[in-house]
């Protein structure tokens, strides 16, 4: 995908991503996790280009880092909201995959390695502090049919 197509692709898919609407729900984390406004929007900046690669027809696991994880919950919890953002938005169901066993675990820091690949061909470089180059315990398995999380 050019440059120019990415970028429109990307904007339709954000400018349909209501961010007023999680407005409580950002309210919710930030007062958790102790985050500040600004911080707490780029989280969700964050958040909206992770599910924007999870729109995308490719092969690649998304894992999160902690913080947009920490979104991810809040959205997964609001049940009728997520379902509906996740059609209109993706298409499909985003399903958020829990890595509980050690095996798996270890499986995460390669996936989200090259999840930063798939990211930054995208995005640019991955801000730092909302990234911290580690994974969550959690991910998002291309075209998969099952979910959950574990910190």
């Amino acid at each position: 995908m050019s440059t120019d197509n990415l970028s429109s692709s990307f904007t339709a898919f954000s400018s349909k991503f209501d961010k007023e609407s999680f407005s409580p729900l950002l309210a919710k984390v930030s007062r958790k996790e102790g985050w500040d406004d600004d911080y707490a929007q780029l989280v969700l900046d964050e958040y909206v280009k992770f599910f924007y690669l999870a729109s995308l027809p490719t092969k690649v696991h998304l894992v999160p880092s902690h913080d947009v994880d920490e979104i991810w919950h809040q959205h997964i919890l609001t049940t009728k909201k997520y379902q509906k953002d996740c059609e209109r938005l993706v298409g499909k169901f985003v399903h958020h995959n829990p890595s509980f066993t050690l095996e798996e675990r270890e499986k995460l820091p390669p996936l989200f390695d090259k999840m930063k690949v798939a990211y930054e061909s995208h995005f640019g470089a991955m801000p730092e502090n909302v990234w911290q180059n580690k994974p969550a315990n959690c991910q998002h398995r291309c075209n998969d049919d099952c979910g959950g999380c574990a910190d």
